[in-house]
């Protein structure tokens, strides 16, 4: 028997981006999706698809709620593309539903709400992952190999910068998943890239962080 899914969350570029990758995965059946309340009007000022449009396209069964996919369902799995301040409870409830679980990056908004998700995962006994790009480009592959071997010294610094193009500014407002107030914003959606090298390099959590501004491109994201 393959892999029965669920797509949690509608309005996220990983929303279109997981559902396609499925649909191409011979071992998954991808069968169904909750749009979590977004209305057809917030959707589309977000640039993403309505909710028919949504089902049509992926040939998923829609429903309003992950506890309601969960109960009509035969889930194995689900990908989590909530808003950022979601995702913990969408953890929470697909881990005690005992399902494997994906989650769109950045996983939390909070660490508290990565602890949340990690101890769901835990008590469950399920597969919980999330994005982790930088560990898989052989560029960087190397340089950390090359640091972790001393092949260039101690490292006292390092200064990393992630360029991810042009952001729409017309889709950063209020409902927008990655980018509204109380979501994760630039730092979390944009720097997580960056931020998960540095600590795939250190091979511990950092001590302290901090955020410098003034030189994003977009003012949107200020």
């Amino acid at each position: 028997m393959g892999i029965r899914a669920g797509i949690v969350g509608i309005a996220s570029f990983y929303s279109r981006a997981f559902a396609g990758a499925l649909k191409r995965n011979s071992e998954v059946e991808l069968v169904a999706a909750a749009h979590l309340g977004d209305t057809d009007e917030q959707l589309a000022g977000m640039g993403a698809l309505k909710r028919a449009d949504y089902a049509a396209q992926y040939g998923v069964t829609l429903y309003e709620t992950l506890e309601e996919m969960i109960r009509k369902e035969r889930l194995n799995a689900a990908f989590i593309c909530a808003r950022d301040h979601r995702k913990a409870d969408c953890a929470e409830v697909a881990a005690a539903a005992g399902l494997d679980f994906y989650i769109s990056k950045p996983m939390a908004g909070s660490i508290a709400e990565a602890d949340r998700i990690v101890e769901a995962a835990g008590r469950a006994k399920v597969i919980a992952s999330t994005l982790s790009p930088a560990r898989y480009d052989g560029a960087f592959a190397e340089a950390n190999r090359r640091v972790k071997n001393g092949e260039i010294g101690k490292v006292l610094a390092v200064r990393a910068w992630i360029q991810h193009g042009q952001l729409n500014v017309s889709r950063v407002n209020e409902a927008s998943p990655e980018f509204a107030p109380g979501q994760g914003g630039p730092e979390l959606g944009l720097g997580v890239y960056a931020a998960d090298a540095l600590c795939w390099f250190m091979g511990d959590r950092p001590t302290r962080v901090f955020a410098e501004y003034g030189n994003l491109n977009t003012p949107g994201t200020e």
